[in-house]
Formats: C-alpha cells, sequence, structure tokens
C-alpha cells in the first residue's frame, strides 16, 4: 500500500508538508536523526506533496551536483532557520551538519533512496496531522459574519 498524497491544495494540506519538514528539522537539530535520513525524509515528503515545487531545485540548492545533496543542504538550511526562530544559536548544529555531509561526500555519491521507509513517512504524517488537529482546535473561532455574506 502506498503512502498517500498530501493534497496541498485543501487547508490542511497547505501546512501538513512544513509541519512534517519541521519536525524533522527539529530531530535532526536535536541529533534524533542523522542528516542522510532526514535528506531521505524530506525528498519523500516532497515527492508526496502534489503540486509543490522541489525546493531542492530551486536556487540556491540548484547548482548543486546531486538531488541528494540539494536534499542535504536543504535540511541544513530548515534546521538554521528552525533554530534561528526559536531563539537559539544554530551554529554548531549547523557546522554538525556540514561535516556529516562532507563524510557522506567523501564516501562517494550521497545515497538516500533506502533510508526512508514506508512507515518513518506514514508516522511523520500522521504526527503532522495530530499537531495540525491540535492547532486547528486551539485557534478561536471567527465570530460575526462571513467575508462571503457582504
Amino acid at each position: 500500500m502506498a503512502v498517500e498524497a498530501i493534497d496541498d491544495e485543501s487547508p490542511e494540506g497547505r501546512i501538513l508538508g512544513t509541519m512534517a519538514k519541521s519536525e524533522v528539522a527539529s530531530d535532526v537539530a536535536a541529533g534524533r536523526r542523522s542528516l542522510a535520513e532526514a535528506a531521505a525524509l524530506f525528498g519523500e515528503v516532497g515527492r508526496l506533496e502534489l503540486s509543490a515545487t522541489d525546493l531542492a531545485r530551486v536556487s540556491p540548492y540548484d547548482s548543486l551536483p546531486t538531488h541528494e545533496e540539494r536534499l542535504c543542504r536543504q535540511v541544513i538550511a530548515w534546521v538554521d532557520y528552525q533554530m534561528f526562530r526559536a531563539g537559539l544559536q544554530p551554529a554548531e548544529v549547523v557546522a554538525r551538519l556540514e561535516a556529516e555531509l562532507r563524510l557522506l561526500k567523501e564516501r562517494g555519491p550521497i545515497r538516500l533512496s533506502a533510508t526512508a521507509t514506508r512507515v518513518q513517512i506514514e508516522d511523520l504524517l500522521q504526527h503532522a496531522r495530530a499537531r495540525f488537529a491540535e492547532e486547528k482546535q486551539r485557534r478561536p473561532t471567527r465570530s460575526g459574519p462571513s467575508p462571503a455574506t457582504h
């Protein structure tokens, strides 16, 4: 059975991929996932987004030699940004990830395909859907007439 695609035309789907990638980036920053595993998950989440642009092919990543390296760079950028937004100092974590990327490249072509399993993707999306539902419940309901009635 295939993992269900993310309908990024729906309100839920628009942020589901972002939430999944955010969870992966948090795990990488905390040392719970390797860079290669995170890059494989980013690639799979991106593949499941029906109309999403492949950010691993967009500048500044498009000049990198392989799709796998572009995904690794994308993970590093997400971790850097996420930590910065949280008021944390990302320099040490980014340096660790850069060193991990150097090691991956020294071993030859970066291989990600066997790293992300269907179960990991399903769990990641299930967590993202649960977080989305929790955040949706916490939002205050709108009162008054809807914009369509004016």
